[in-house]
């Protein structure tokens, strides 16, 4: 579905020469459409993780009527695209054991993991505690979303720009252990029109505490100020931007502590354009006065 919705299905499946999936995955597809069904007329509530917690919001008739859209278009594509592999290590399996199995886990991700415990398969997944309870219990690797749309960009088998995209969108839709860097922000911030809205407001929220070490978050952070220097974007709408990255930035972190070592970092890269520098320092101030630090 993850691959589906960054629209790469077809590009990676030819490079890698396809996809298993187990029948009880079609199913859950199908299950999954008919409910939307029944529920179209009339659209429904649904809960969701924000950074301070819970979060309930509607999802309209129309949005119900995309989603059964875009699981007809997936499951036609993992119809088409798709070989149908039997489970066999389940043959070798204590059916007790199985079925507790079944019921924490749901049938088709267990028979996901038992198929890619089989010789020569490798299970392709972007929900980490999956692979690493696939990983400790049965030995099985696995890969993820990012990794192959790396692996094509790595192999010329899909430009940087589509990368790009790829990761925005992984990004955007909360998955938090994406890896991004000045390009990919850049990349968010041309998809906003250079204003802090979706998607960049949610690709940096990558570089919070929460989902970044902080060498890494401050590395990127300068490599994306030094981008929108060195690029033709309107004074207004860079200076929103940083202020947008600044608070991303310092989520969960010590304030003073990250503000000055950002501050150090932006004096050795921007050491031969003292004018971008100081205007970096200016809007550096400007920010800490607006906060408790």
């Amino acid at each position: 579905m993850t691959l589906h919705n960054v629209k790469s299905e077809e590009v990676v499946a030819e490079a890698l020469g396809g996809f298993g999936v187990a029948q009880s995955t079609i199913d859950l597809i199908k299950r999954t459409m008919d409910e939307k069904i029944a529920l179209q007329s009339r659209g429904y509530m649904r809960l969701g993780l924000k950074e301070d917690g819970l979060t309930s919001f509607e999802i309209s008739a129309e949005e119900v009527k995309k989603e059964i859209e875009d699981l007809k278009n997936l499951l036609n594509w993992v119809e088409s695209n798709c070989e149908v592999l039997t489970c066999k290590a389940a043959l070798n399996m204590n059916r007790e054991s199985k079925k507790k199995l079944e019921d924490v886990l749901g049938r088709s991700f267990i028979d996901t993991v038992l198929i890619a415990s089989e010789e020569g398969n490798l299970l392709y997944s972007d929900d980490r505690a999956l692979r690493s309870f696939a990983n400790i219990e049965f030995g099985v690797k696995g890969i993820w979303t990012q990794i192959l749309l790396m692996y094509c960009l790595n192999n010329r088998i899909i430009e940087k720009e589509d990368y790009n995209n790829g990761v925005v969108k992984l990004a955007s839709s909360n998955y938090y252990h994406t890896s991004i860097n000045g390009d990919i922000l850049m990349e968010a911030a041309k998809q906003a029109g250079l204003r802090p809205v979706y998607p960049y407001e949610s690709v940096i929220l990558m570089l919070s505490g929460n989902h970044s070490d902080e060498l890494s978050a401050l590395h990127v952070s300068i490599d994306f100020l030094y981008q929108l220097y060195i690029k033709d974007i309107p004074t207004q709408k860079r200076d929103y931007l940083i202020i947008k990255l600044l608070g991303a930035l310092m989520s969960r972190r010590n304030k003073r502590l990250i503000l000055g070592k950002l501050s150090y970092l932006v004096k050795l890269k921007f050491a031969i354009m003292p004018l971008a520098k100081d205007d970096l320092i200016r809007l550096f101030k400007a920010w800490r006065q607006t906060q408790i630090i």
